[in-house]
C-alpha cells in the first residue's frame, strides 16, 4: 500500500496486461469493458499528460484525476481480488421494520457478529440493537440467522426513548464480580425530537448477550446549554488498545454551533468504574467535502490496521443531499492515517462511495468489518457495511444493510 510513485509508474508502463484483473468496477473502468486492467490506468496517464479530465478516471472519489488515481487502480489490478461486492445482508421478516448504523465483529474463522440498530413493532419508531450470526459459505457469501435483540430501553432512565448506535468489542471487563468478555458502547436518550443523546456501555460473555448495562445513567454524558437545538454525543465506535481492558473511544459531539469526533483512551477494565485516560478532539487535516471545501467527521466507524500500523475509517461524507430526506449522507467515505497519534492525524482518502457504485440515492452509517478487537482483518481487501435506501418522505422504512469492498 505504501509503493513509491516511480515504483508504481514502472509498474504501470512495464508491466504486461496478463496481470489479473479486478472484478467489475464502475470507477476506472475508462474503456468500459467491466474490467479494471492496466489498459484503463494507462488511458488515466495520458489524460493526465495531456491535461484532459475524464470523470471516471477519478479513482478515489476526490474531484479531481491525478496519480493517486493511478496508483490505486494499479493495488486493483495487481490485487487479482473481487471487490466491489454490493451484497444485501439480510431483510427484517415483516413490513414497517428498519436496519442501519451496523458494527461488525469477524473471528478468525470467518463468522460474523452484525449489531444494528432496529425497531421491534412495526411502523413505530422505537429503536432497540439487534444481532445477527452470519456464517461464511464455502463460495465466500454469507448466510445470517435470526435477528436477536441484544439491548432494548429501560423505562423511566436515561435511555428510555431509544437504545441505538452500537459499537462491540472483545477483552476482558470485570463487573459485579465477574469478567465479561464483550463491551457494547450504545447511544441513549429520552428526547423523541434527536437531541441530547448520551454514550452508556454494557457488557456481555457471549457475542449475542445477553447484554448488561454498566449503569443508570450514562458514562460520556452530555450538557445541555441554552435553548437551541443540540444533537449531543454518540454514533460511538470502539477500538481494543490492548485487547484487554483499554478501549478507544471515538464518538460524535453536536453541540448548537458544530459536530465534530472526539477520540478518547478509557480503561474499562473495572467496568462499574470506568476511567478516562485521554480526550482528544480529532483533526481533520487531509479531508475535503464533496465540494472541496472543509470537511467534518461525523457517524464514523473506526479500525486499526495492525499491518500497516494506521487507522482506518469509515464515515458518510457531506454535505448531504437537498431533496428528501436532507438529514442522511448520499455518499460515504474511507480514509486513514499512519500512525497511532490521534492529537495529529494527517488523512488520506482511500475512496468515495455513492449512489453510482451502489445504485442507491442513499449510502450513510457505516461500519467497517473488523476481528474482535477492532482491528481489520489480515489481506488487503477493506470491506464497509453501510446503509443503502431509496430517497422520499419513507424512505426510513427501506433502511437496510449491504456489503461494499475495495482494496485498502
Amino acid at each position: 500500500m505504501k509503493r513509491t510513485i516511480c515504483i508504481c509508474l514502472a509498474l504501470l508502463l512495464l508491466c504486461s496486461a496478463a496481470l489479473p484483473a479486478a472484478a467489475l468496477t464502475r470507477r476506472g473502468d475508462r474503456n468500459g469493458d467491466g474490467k479494471l486492467t492496466l489498459a484503463d490506468a494507462l488511458s488515466t496517464l495520458s489524460d493526465i499528460l495531456s491535461a484532459r479530465t475524464a470523470v471516471n478516471a477519478d479513482m478515489n472519489g476526490d474531484g479531481a484525476v491525478s496519480l493517486s488515481d493511478i496508483l490505486l487502480a494499479i493495488r486493483y489490478v495487481a490485487s487479482g481480488n473481487a471487490f466491489t461486492q454490493n451484497t444485501r445482508l439480510f431483510a427484517p421478516t415483516k413490513s414497517g421494520i428498519y436496519n442501519y448504523c451496523p458494527s461488525v465483529m469477524q473471528t478468525e474463522d470467518g463468522k460474523r457478529y452484525v449489531y444494528y440498530c432496529t425497531n421491534k413493532n412495526s411502523y413505530n419508531v422505537t429503536d432497540y440493537i439487534g444481532c445477527r450470526e452470519g456464517i461464511k459459505q464455502p463460495d465466500g457469501s454469507y448466510i445470517y440467522g435470526e435477528e436477536t435483540l441484544v439491548l432494548s430501553p429501560t423505562a423511566n432512565t436515561w435511555d428510555a426513548r431509544h437504545t441505538c448506535d452500537p459499537s462491540v468489542i472483545a477483552g476482558a471487563f470485570h463487573f459485579g464480580g465477574e469478567t465479561y468478555t464483550y463491551l457494547m458502547a450504545y447511544l441513549g436518550c429520552t428526547s423523541s425530537d434527536n437531541q441530547d443523546n448520551e454514550i452508556g456501555f454494557a457488557v456481555a460473555k457471549s457475542p449475542t448477550g445477553p447484554f448488561v448495562k454498566i449503569a443508570d445513567t450514562p458514562t460520556i454524558a452530555y450538557t445541555h446549554t441554552g435553548d437551541a437545538w443540540q444533537w449531543g454525543v454518540g454514533q460511538a465506535s470502539l477500538v481494543s488498545a490492548d485487547k484487554a481492558g483499554q478501549v478507544y473511544v471515538f464518538y460524535t459531539e453536536g453541540t448548537a454551533t458544530r459536530t465534530h469526533e472526539f477520540a478518547d483512551l478509557w480503561d474499562f477494565s473495572d467496568a462499574s468504574a470506568p476511567i478516562r485516560l485521554s480526550h482528544t478532539d480529532l483533526k481533520t487535516t487531509g479531508l475535503k467535502n464533496l465540494n472541496g471545501n472543509g470537511e467534518y467527521i461525523a457517524n464514523a466507524d473506526f479500525a486499526y490496521d495492525p499491518t500497516s500500523n494506521s487507522f482506518y475509517m469509515a464515515t458518510d461524507a457531506h454535505p448531504y443531499p437537498s431533496d428528501t430526506p436532507d438529514y442522511i449522507a448520499g455518499s460515504f467515505r474511507v480514509a486513514y492515517f499512519d500512525g497511532t497519534d490521534l492529537t495529529a492525524p494527517k488523512w488520506k482518502e482511500l475512496e468515495v462511495i455513492g449512489a453510482a457504485e451502489t445504485n442507491r440515492a442513499r449510502n450513510h452509517n457505516v461500519g467497517l468489518v473488523r476481528d474482535l478487537y477492532g482491528h481489520l482483518p489480515l489481506g488487503n481487501a477493506l470491506t464497509v457495511i453501510y446503509t443503502g435506501n431509496t430517497d422520499g418522505a419513507n424512505a426510513l422504512w427501506d433502511y437496510r444493510l449491504y456489503e461494499y469492498t475495495i482494496c485498502k
